[in-house]
Order: C-alpha cells, then structure tokens, then sequence
C-alpha cells in the first residue's frame, strides 16, 4: 500500500498471482563461498557477555509533547541515569 496526498493503490489480484508464481532463489553458505566459520556467532567479533532482562519497575515518566523539550528532557533523564557522558 502506498499513501500519499491521494487514496492509497492497492496491489492487483493479477499482480499477487505474478509475485506468487516468481521462483525464489536460495542461497547456502557453498553458493556464496563462505564458511560456517565465518557466519553467525562463530563468525563474530562481537561476543556476548550476558544477556538478561530488564528489572520490572512500575516507574514511568511522561515526557512533554513538544519535540523540544521532550528531547532536553529525555537528555537530562540520561545524563542523570549515566547513559550519557
């Protein structure tokens, strides 16, 4: 669906059969000429420490609605919480 000034064009009956009907193609790790090494968590340099979830607090804050100072107010949350130096 595509929006703008005007009504929204919706795809064709005609166009979802042609999409339906394209083969699609599937690439593996030998097609593209890499390893399993070289994908995924082994093939990162990134590494996961610990991944946990967040505390459950019931403590919200609602920002102003102005795009100004929501932004100077979340600024000030962060700097005071240390996610911003």
């Amino acid at each position: 669906i595509q929006t703008g000034i005007n009504e929204p064009r919706y795809v064709s009956i005609a166009g979802v059969r042609k999409a339906a009907r394209k083969e699609l193609k599937v690439f593996d790790l030998e097609g593209m000429g890499l390893k399993a090494e070289e994908v995924g968590e082994a093939g990162s340099k990134a590494r996961l420490k610990r991944l946990f979830p967040p505390p459950i607090t019931k403590e919200i804050e609602m920002l102003p609605s102005e795009p100004e100072e929501a932004a100077s107010k979340l600024i000030q949350i962060l700097k005071e919480k240390g996610g911003l130096i």
